[in-house]
């Protein structure tokens, strides 16, 4: 073994110093982000895996792995160990390890001992003089230990922000937005493409449909007070008057209680079904008005009152377009039966031809009856109204038969 005091010896002493204040700042820096490691690990498994700690786990992981680097990092460093990696590092072929097994007192005659010796001494000053603690590798570990740090205080604020979140229910997106069709885009003409109810022709209720759809539309409103001056109406014959009560009715619903209003849906609903297709305009409003009403909604009870009240108004007026547009000839036959004889005018126009006939049978009976009476005036012989008509005969005709 090299003397304690030789050259060498202390050159591998200086040597082995700086590779071990070399080796404990680094291990120092790494031991650093090795304890800021433990927590951002906890916090990681916590969001992930739903990790449960406490503190003080926190705490002593972290000394645990700091206290480890720093225990390595304080290893002692032996020379012959030293000597074989820098051998292997440098490819000397085990120069260093050599001179220092060689004994400088038994070998002081021996030139290529010294030689070697004073090689040694050389390559150990020279490595010493290019040995630096603030190498490439040093600063590797400051970055680590930023990167650790800044993923660290990261964490720490996002957890603090969903401390304070509410825990809400998720809420629900819209519907995907779907692509229109082309129908819906342009939609068809209407004189191409008519709808198919177009072609179809309402016929007009007869007079019979009417009052058989206006008795059912009385008898449902009776039984309740607040519909029963609109039966009253009907029953009259009074149309625009129930139309009236109708939207008296209509605006006077938010005054009503449930239990009135659902009755009176169930009363609508009734006159409906009795109605049936006889009336389409009346089935649809009194329908619409029972589901309405059923279903608490006012504003759309008001709205089907209000196409009742219409409906009505429109079956008082169908009648009259009826008669207006019948057959020629009706509406003069209607009148003239409309006004009938008065008691004891035919009786009188009777006893007046006899009267005229009396006095011609008493006579002296001569003639073929030319004095015997008077013929009646024009407007006696025309029973109807009317200005008379003169028919034009021949002369010649006229004189051989008088």
């Amino acid at each position: 073994m090299t003397d304690p005091q030789h050259p060498l010896a202390r050159s591998l002493q200086r040597l082995q110093s700086a590779f071990w204040r070399r080796r404990a700042l680094h291990w120092g820096v790494r031991a650093m982000w090795l304890m800021l490691l433990v927590p951002v690990l906890i916090i990681v498994g916590y969001y992930w895996q739903g990790w449960q700690f406490s503190p003080w786990t926190v705490l002593l992981g972290m000394a645990a792995a700091g206290l480890f680097a720093l225990l390595w990092a304080l290893r002692p460093l032996r020379l012959p160990v030293m000597a074989r990696r820098l051998d292997a590092r440098l490819g000397l072929r085990s120069r260093l390890t050599t001179a220092l097994e060689a004994n400088p007192t038994t070998t002081a005659a021996n030139p290529i001992i010294q030689r070697l010796l004073q090689e040694s001494v050389e390559i150990t000053t020279s490595l010493r003089a290019q040995i630096s603690p603030f190498n490439r590798a040093f600063w590797l570990e400051m970055r680590t230990l930023i990167a650790v740090t800044a993923l660290l205080s990261g964490l720490i604020v996002v957890n603090n922000i969903r401390a304070r979140v509410p825990n809400t229910a998720p809420a629900e997106l819209p519907p995907a937005w779907q692509e229109p069709t082309a129908a819906e885009v342009l939609p068809p003409d209407v004189q191409l493409q008519p709808p198919p109810f177009q072609s179809q022709i309402q016929q007009p209720l007869t007079p019979a449909q009417v009052q058989a759809a206006l008795e059912a539309l009385a008898e449902a409103l009776r039984d309740q007070a607040a519909t029963r001056a609109a039966a009253d109406a009907l029953d009259r014959g009074d149309i625009a008057g129930a139309a009236e009560e109708l939207r008296r009715l209509a605006d006077q619903l938010d005054q009503l209680s449930e239990e009135a209003q659902g009755e009176i849906g169930q009363a609508l609903q009734e006159a409906a079904d009795n109605i049936g297709q006889n009336a389409p305009g009346l089935s649809e409003a009194l329908e619409q008005g029972s589901q309405a009403l059923q279903a608490g909604d006012q504003l759309g009870a008001a709205e089907a009152l209000e196409a009742l009240a219409e409906a009505l108004e429109a079956l008082a007026e169908e009648p009259t377009e009826n008669a207006e547009t019948g057959p020629e000839g009706e509406p003069a036959e209607a009148e003239a039966q409309a006004e009938p004889e008065e008691p004891g005018e035919g009786e009188q126009e009777g006893d007046q031809e006899t009267e005229a006939e009396a006095p011609g049978e008493g006579g002296d009976g001569g003639g073929d009856g030319d004095g015997g009476g008077q013929q009646p005036s024009e407007a006696e012989r025309l029973a109807a109204e009317g200005e008379p008509l003169e028919l034009e005969g021949d002369s010649e005709l006229e004189s051989s038969v008088l």
